[in-house]
C-alpha cells in the first residue's frame, strides 16, 4: 500500500512540476512581452530558465533536505535522459538537421563543464568553490549568450519559439506566476517525498531515485517541448533546447545548490563514477552524430535510445548501500 501511495505521490508531484512550469514560464514570458522586453532577451531568460525550473526546484528542496543523493542524482540524470531519451526519440520520430554552428559554440562548452564536473566529483565531494566557479561560468554564458542574440549572432540556443503569441493580461498571467511557483514547491515536495518512499520500499539508493524517476519526470518540459518543435519540423531548436537545458543544469543549478555546503556522495561513489563516465559518454558520443551530414538520423537516434535503456537497467539493479 505504501509503494501505491508513494507512486501515485510521484505521479501527481510530477504533473504538478510540469503544469506548474508551464504557467511560470508563459505567463512570465507574457507580462514580459507587455513590458517591451524584445522576445529574444525572454526566450534566453525566462524560457531558458523556466524548462529547468522542475531540475531546480527539486534538487533545492533535496538538498534543503539533505537527500543530496536525489538533488545530485536529478542533475546528472536529467543530463543523461536529455541526451539518451529525448534526442533520442526525437530523432526517431524525424531526423535532426542543423547547421554546422552548433557546433561553434554551445556544444563544446558543454563538453568542457562536463570534464570539469567530471574531475571535481571524482573523489566524492563537489565542493562550494566548485559551485563558486560554475556560477561564475553561469553569469559569464548567460551574459555572452544575451550579449551574443542582441547583436543578432547565430551562435546562441534558440528558446523564443517557446514565448506565447498571444498579448499579456495582467489580472490573468499575475496570478498565474504565482500559481505556477506553488505548484513547483508543491510538485517538488511530492517527488521529493516519494522518492525517499520509494527508495525505501525497493532498496534502492536515493541516487538512483534521483537518476531514475525523479530525473525522467523533471525532463518532461523538454521531451514534450522537443516533440512538438520536431513534429513542426523546427528541428534545430531540438537539439539547441536539449544542450542549452544541459548547460543550465550543471553550472546554474548545481552550481546553485552547492552553495548551500559541500555536496558530499562517498557512499555511492562506484555509482556516482558510472552515472558521470555515462553522462561524459553521451556527450562525447554527439560529436559524430553532429559531423555526420548535419543531422542525426533515426538510426542514431536508436543508439543514443538503447544506451539509455541500458543505463537504467544497471542503475536501477544497483545494490543500495
Amino acid at each position: 500500500m505504501d509503494v501505491l501511495i508513494d507512486s501515485l505521490k510521484l505521479a501527481g508531484g510530477i504533473i504538478l512540476l510540469n503544469l506548474g512550469a508551464n504557467y511560470l514560464v508563459k505567463a512570465a514570458a507574457r507580462v514580459a512581452k507587455g513590458l517591451g522586453v524584445r522576445p529574444l532577451l525572454i526566450g534566453m531568460t525566462i524560457v531558458a530558465f523556466g524548462t529547468s525550473a522542475p531540475e531546480f526546484v527539486v534538487s533545492l528542496l533535496a538538498a534543503a533536505k539533505n537527500q543530496i543523493g536525489i538533488s545530485y542524482g536529478n542533475i546528472i540524470g536529467s543530463n543523461i535522459a536529455n541526451i539518451g531519451l529525448i534526442l533520442g526519440i526525437s530523432a526517431l520520430i524525424r531526423p535532426l538537421r542543423f547547421t554546422k554552428n552548433i557546433l561553434d559554440w554551445e556544444y563544446w562548452f558543454l563538453v568542457s563543464i562536463t570534464v570539469l564536473l567530471v574531475i571535481f566529483s571524482f573523489d566524492g565531494t563537489f565542493s562550494i568553490q566548485n559551485g563558486l566557479l560554475f556560477c561564475l561560468l553561469a553569469i559569464g554564458f548567460m551574459a555572452f549568450t544575451i550579449y551574443s542574440g542582441l547583436k543578432g549572432g547565430k551562435h546562441v540556443v534558440d528558446f523564443t519559439a517557446e514565448i506565447p503569441p498571444d498579448p499579456p493580461n495582467y489580472l490573468r498571467d499575475i496570478p498565474l506566476i504565482a500559481v505556477g511557483m506553488l505548484g513547483l514547491y508543491g510538485g517538488s515536495e511530492l517527488v521529493v517525498n516519494a522518492g525517499v518512499g520509494l527508495m525505501r520500499a525497493f532498496g534502492v539508493s536515493e541516487t538512483v531515485i534521483g537518476l531514475t524517476f525523479v530525473a525522467i519526470g523533471t525532463s518532461l518540459p523538454e521531451l514534450a517541448a522537443s516533440i512538438v518543435s520536431v513534429t513542426k519540423g523546427e528541428t534545430e531548436i531540438c537539439v539547441g533546447n536539449v544542450i542549452g537545458s544541459n548547460i543550465f543544469n550543471t553550472i546554474f543549478i548545481l552550481g546553485g545548490i552547492s552553495l548551500l555546503g559541500d555536496i558530499h556522495f562517498h557512499n555511492d561513489l562506484p555509482l556516482i563514477r558510472f552515472q558521470l563516465a555515462v553522462m561524459a559518454f553521451l556527450t562525447i558520443l554527439l560529436y559524430p552524430f553532429f559531423k555526420s551530414e548535419n543531422k542525426m538520423d533515426s538510426r542514431e537516434g536508436g543508439v543514443l535510445l538503447a544506451a539509455y535503456v541500458v543505463f537504467l537497467s544497471i542503475i536501477f539493479w544497483w545494490p543500495a548501500k
